[in-house]
């Protein structure tokens, strides 16, 4: 992958306030980091106030994944 071009990702999300609540949101970025963090935001934002952590993350290509 070159540097301008972005992957697209799919993070399972899980809210800290609410137990048991989980989010998927696909974002586009161009690292990791950088779409997880767009990822949290939009969480955020559908959720004022809320709190959320990557519980899972993968490549919407299948290439890498994580439990």
């Amino acid at each position: 992958m070159s540097l301008t071009q972005r992957a697209v990702y799919s993070f399972l999300l899980e809210r800290l306030d609410e137990p048991s609540e989980d989010l998927e949101v696909i974002v586009e970025g161009r690292k990791l980091w950088q779409a997880a963090f767009k990822a949290k935001e939009n969480a955020a934002l559908t959720f004022p106030g809320s709190e959320w952590r990557v519980k899972r993350w993968m490549r919407t290509n299948g290439k890498k994944n994580m439990p």
